[in-house]
């Protein structure tokens, strides 16, 4: 029975209700099933919970309308909120497995990788799911939390995208498959070049897009780097660039397990997601999930 609502709604895990939002097209014609595309947002303070179950801004409208125009379900999962130690701020994060403000209280964090894998299972249970097209995809600390998910559970998801957010723990299932990755940054975003300036491959916070950053001697001096982003923790094989256009750089990676991981590192972007241009990564994501469909 097709039991999706179009509002805010929360699921039990662990004893304590979490919300979330989902969206389904309004034109869907109930006769086939359709993808689903979770999204998790980045970190958030805030003066009040309430304002975090707003999804107004303009990367959920984007998704919004993206699904009524390609049919698909979006989700919308909403990280715990945690307490500033020195304010009266509330923090919105997810437990990605990164390291933590000392000014904020994550004594005790949620399980998230229950939460999203709980409401994955709720909403694949209902018939209008294609259990073939199910994906995720994160911005900045969700971008974290979705290389988690895909580390550790790529059985429960087809592909994932992240923009702006880098893996932050290391494979604890050593069962889970590897899934096709697609990561997008900006050569101004400091998660991204900040590993560089530590290995001593740049002098300054914004990478080069001349083509020097590429592995013109060894791989091994980013072996490191791109260990962060690896699915397979240490088992880098090979890595390329396999496209270069104007303002664009499309690292290719392989690694142990067979599943394409992409980075795109694009011109003058920094730490976001963008709705809009050339750059779009709403539907650089949704277009990346099209080509890389796989039954979980």
């Amino acid at each position: 029975m097709d039991c999706i609502s179009q509002s805010i709604d929360s699921i039990q895990v662990d004893k304590i209700w979490r919300k979330y939002e989902i969206y389904k097209p309004t034109n869907y014609s109930g006769t086939e099933p359709l993808p689903v595309v979770f999204y998790l947002h980045g970190s958030k303070r805030e003066m009040n919970v309430n304002s975090h179950w707003n999804t107004s801004g303009k990367i959920y409208q984007s998704w919004r309308r993206l699904a009524e125009t390609e049919n698909f379900i979006a989700v919308f999962p909403f990280s715990g909120h945690y307490n500033y130690v020195d304010t009266t701020l509330k923090a919105a994060l997810w437990n990605s497995g990164a390291s933590i403000e000392q000014e904020i209280d994550f004594s005790d964090p949620l399980d998230d990788e229950n939460f999203i894998l709980t409401l994955a299972d709720k909403i694949r249970g209902y018939n209008v799911t294609d259990t073939c097209r199910f994906f995720i995809s994160g911005f900045s600390n969700g971008a974290g939390m979705t290389h988690r998910i895909a580390l550790n559970h790529g059985s429960r998801f087809s592909a994932f995208f992240a923009a702006s957010g880098l893996c932050q723990t290391t494979r604890t299932n050593m069962n889970s498959r590897n899934i096709p990755g697609l990561v997008s940054f900006g050569n101004r975003d400091k998660y991204f070049y900040e590993p560089f300036l530590e290995a001593g491959l740049i002098s300054d916070s914004i990478l080069p897009m001349d083509g020097q950053l590429v592995f013109k001697d060894s791989i091994s001096p980013l072996k490191p780097i791109l260990n962060k982003f690896a699915l397979s923790q240490g088992n880098l094989l090979s890595a390329t660039i396999v496209k270069e256009i104007p303002r664009k750089k499309i690292i290719k990676a392989s690694f142990l397990g067979g599943s394409p991981y992409i980075v795109n590192l694009t011109y003058n972007v920094g730490h976001e997601w963008k709705t809009k241009g050339p750059t779009n990564h709403t539907k650089q994501a949704w277009n990346f999930f099209n080509r890389n469909s796989s039954c979980p």
